[in-house]
């Protein structure tokens, strides 16, 4: 089971934590969600999952995960390795359905148009 604990913003463009909402549905990964206090002193149950009042947090089966480049690039590793398990004739990781073969160049190019404008999005934040 997969939880993302996340603010109260609506959407998903307008911070971290639709950041990773995003990914998790982009990489068709079902997930429950939880909206939690804008206050942090108010953000009791993420403080007991991980130490921190802070969001995003993503809760799976393996760990809990702060910082949303952190859970993203956890959750771009966990399906490049169920691909290659499965391109090497293993099980798939559960929950991660790897893309088929003849369209990972499309998946691949897609991967690397998000982190460019990922990176692009970060140098426009602090020349402001």
């Amino acid at each position: 089971m997969t939880t993302l604990y996340r603010c109260r913003l609506p959407g998903d463009r307008l911070c971290a934590c639709g950041k990773v909402a995003r990914e998790l549905r982009r990489q068709g990964i079902g997930f429950d969600e939880v909206r939690v206090s804008w206050l942090r002193r108010d953000r009791d149950e993420v403080q007991g999952l991980s130490g921190q009042r802070v969001v995003p947090l993503l809760v799976t089966d393996e760990a809990a995960i702060c910082d949303s480049r952190r859970i993203v690039e956890h959750l771009r590793r966990r399906a490049a390795s169920a691909a290659d398990s499965v391109n090497a004739g293993g099980d798939a990781v559960a929950g991660v359905e790897p893309a088929a073969p003849e369209h990972q160049p499309a998946d691949d190019r897609a991967r690397e148009e998000d982190r460019r404008r990922e990176l692009e999005g970060d140098r426009v934040a602090v020349d402001r």
